[in-house]
């Protein structure tokens, strides 16, 4: 088990996110998970800062703010030791079923929006400017509580750790070995883009 303070825990996946607080827009790192993983909980100052940071709430209060911050970290170290030992189990998964919590919505965004976000996380977004429509409609995730979307980072950390990808187009599964790979072999790859390019050849 990771257990010593001052061994820096490292997780990494693509994205970020942002809340609405307090009528304030605030952006998140990615780092976040793994900031969580690293705060000592026996220190209130660290715990306090992170909670205020990122809106975090232990949603057991019972035994005080650190006791119920070392819990949700300790079943995370567990189901991250677990997991990267071969060990993941039913419990862990059935864990973190019934506490991810998401509820899909669709918002519409301006393009001065989606820029403003590309640009908190660092992203390119020239692509945007070609955009016929000022308004777009995307597809919004919102958790329950803090811990529930600690644990889908997790698991999105899960997803990409295991290099496995389904095909674009027959839907097999294959390892990733190159990460911009859409395809499980060359035969799908060149299938696909026949199939593309005819259907643009037909709409046009």
């Amino acid at each position: 088990m990771m257990t010593k303070q001052d061994k820096k825990i490292r997780v990494s996946f693509g994205g970020g996110f942002k809340i609405k607080n307090d009528n304030q827009r605030n952006l998140y790192p990615k780092e976040r998970l793994s900031e969580f993983l690293n705060v000592d909980p026996n220190n209130e100052i660290d715990v306090r800062n992170y909670c205020s940071k990122y809106t975090l709430i232990p949603q057991d209060l019972t035994g005080g703010l650190l006791a119920g911050f070392a819990i949700e970290q300790r079943l995370i170290k567990q189901i991250l030791e677990n997991f990267k030992s071969g060990k993941l189990t039913e419990e862990n998964i059935k864990k973190i079923n019934s506490e991810i919590k998401i509820y899909p919505s669709f918002k519409v965004f301006s393009k001065r929006d989606l820029s403003e976000f590309n640009k908190s996380l660092g992203r390119d977004d020239s692509i945007l400017a070609n955009h016929s429509n000022d308004k777009i409609l995307l597809k919004v995730s919102t958790h329950q509580s803090t811990f529930s979307s600690l644990l889908s980072d997790l698991v999105e950390h899960f997803i990409s750790e295991q290099k496995i990808r389904e095909c674009v187009d027959c839907g097999k599964f294959f390892v990733l070995e190159n990460p911009k790979r859409l395809f499980c072999d060359d035969s799908c790859r060149d299938r696909y883009k026949k199939r593309k390019k005819y259907k643009v050849k037909k709409e046009s």
